[in-house]
């Protein structure tokens, strides 16, 4: 049966001596700038990626409040459309307002989920002025006017939401293209140093055999 001291001995005679420690010596600034390059590059990696998981969830928000607010747009425009029709029949008042209320109330869920995304801490407040005046019969133009000005409100905020989201996304992606340069550019640099290192490595030791 082998012993310790005999496995100790094999292995200071073969494994860890004096030239393999000079060798590790000797290499160790390739060894150490390939791990560096390998460290900085995993802490870009994690940068990149909540940068990209940030820059996407921008673009979802964005992409509902576009479909929403163009949601509430296009009833407005249906809406508009059938009131003009109406009055040049010279129809009654009392059905022009029906059906003015009938589309804002069609428009409402696409109206709650634009408020709620620009406001998600003060939504029902926002929007208990309008659906007080949609939950009575309004037949002034009083309550038209008001209701239209709480829409045309929101969706001008909706409006400068997306501009505002959009100009953060661009600024993220432009983040993350510099930082995948940065990234890339390292890379090589490390590669490059490692390759140099290894190679004076086998100059010296050729010279000093």
């Amino acid at each position: 049966m082998v012993s310790v001291n005999s496995l100790a001995g094999v292995f200071g005679r073969f494994v860890w001596n004096r030239k393999t420690f000079i060798a590790l010596l000797i290499v160790s600034p390739a060894i150490l700038t390939a791990v560096g390059s390998f460290l900085m590059s995993r802490s870009l990696d994690r940068e990149i990626a909540q940068l990209t998981q940030d820059r996407d969830a921008q673009v979802e928000t964005s992409r509902q409040l576009d479909i929403f607010s163009r949601d509430v747009q296009r009833y407005e425009l249906d809406r508009a459309s059938l009131l003009l029709l109406l009055a040049g029949q010279a129809s009654d008042p009392n059905l022009r307002y029906t059906m003015d209320r009938l589309f804002r109330l069609n428009a409402q869920g696409s109206m709650r989920r634009i408020v709620a995304i620009l406001y998600p801490d003060s939504w029902q407040d926002r929007m208990r002025r309008h659906e007080e005046l949609l939950q009575s019969d309004y037949g002034d133009k009083a309550a038209v006017d008001e209701l239209q000005a709480i829409e045309s409100n929101m969706i001008a905020d909706a409006g400068r939401a997306l501009t505002k989201t959009q100009e953060s996304v661009n600024l993220i992606s432009a983040r993350i293209d510099k930082l995948n340069a940065w990234k890339i550019n390292m890379v090589m640099v490390g590669s490059f140093l490692v390759q140099i290192l290894t190679i004076l490595v086998f100059f010296l030791k050729t010279n000093l055999s």
